[in-house]
């Protein structure tokens, strides 16, 4: 089954509300009509957390890379 699918798609719609800065988000929309400005991507809060996971997911792939050649 394709079911796991699904956890990419839902981690891509929890990522992208905080992190749209152009627009007044919506995130409950037409349920609600609550609205915030989200941060951009190079605000640091967002930024550095991003860098750094980026950094250890690569050392992680790197090093099971290593491990599965001998």
């Amino acid at each position: 089954s394709y079911a796991w699918l699904a956890i990419p798609y839902a981690l891509h719609i929890v990522m992208d509300i905080p992190t749209h800065e152009r627009y007044q988000t919506r995130p409950f929309y037409p349920l609600s009509s609550w609205q915030y400005e989200g941060l951009s991507w190079a605000d640091p809060r967002i930024f550095w957390p991003n860098v750094i996971a980026l950094i250890v997911v690569y050392a992680w792939i790197l090093h099971s890379a290593r491990r599965a050649r001998g």
